[in-house]
């Protein structure tokens, strides 16, 4: 198990590394680029990975839960049962994502842009979602209670079976 507690990894560039199960809690990666890598188990709980982009990457089971991640690409990676609870996401992307199982409470995509996103049995209850571009997604059994989604676009989105009791859509 490879451990990264605490540590600067700024601009870090990782091509078809093996990070599964790593410990980055409140590592620096900002502005780091992973490739192809296997970061399944991940611990990046309250880490810094600001515009840090993750490429056709496979992240399951990681822990973001209360990183920043102002402008992180997520882009084609598999995100299944990933926690971002509590994370500042503002200008995230999520782009053509697959997001099952996903914990967003009370997190903040704020202008977050999650085209194409495949968002099934997606916790985000209380989460702040303003503004949030949700185009052309397929969001299935999840749950937005109490989220805020004002000023959110859902163009062309497929909700099925989704729960947006006491969300706030103006």
């Amino acid at each position: 198990k490879v451990v990264f507690r605490s540590a600067l990894l700024q601009g870090l560039d990782a091509v078809r590394v093996n990070l599964r199960s790593a410990n980055l809690r409140k590592a620096d990666a900002t502005g780091a680029r992973f490739s192809r890598s296997d970061l399944c188990g991940l611990n990046g709980k309250e880490a810094k990975l600001d515009k840090a982009i993750f490429r056709h990457c496979h992240c399951m089971d990681a822990d973001f839960a209360g990183a920043s991640m102002e402008g992180t690409h997520f882009e084609e990676a598999n995100l299944s049962n990933v926690s971002f609870a509590g994370a500042a996401m503002t200008r995230a992307k999520l782009t053509r994502a697959e997001l099952h199982n996903v914990d967003f409470s009370d997190a903040r995509l704020t202008y977050a842009l999650m085209f194409g996103a495949n968002l099934v049995s997606a916790k985000c209850d209380n989460a702040d979602l303003r503004f949030v571009k949700l185009n052309h997604a397929t969001i299935f059994k999840c749950s937005f209670r109490g989220a805020n989604l004002q000023s959110a676009s859902l163009q062309r989105a497929r909700l099925i079976d989704d729960d947006f009791s006491g969300a706030d859509l103006t």
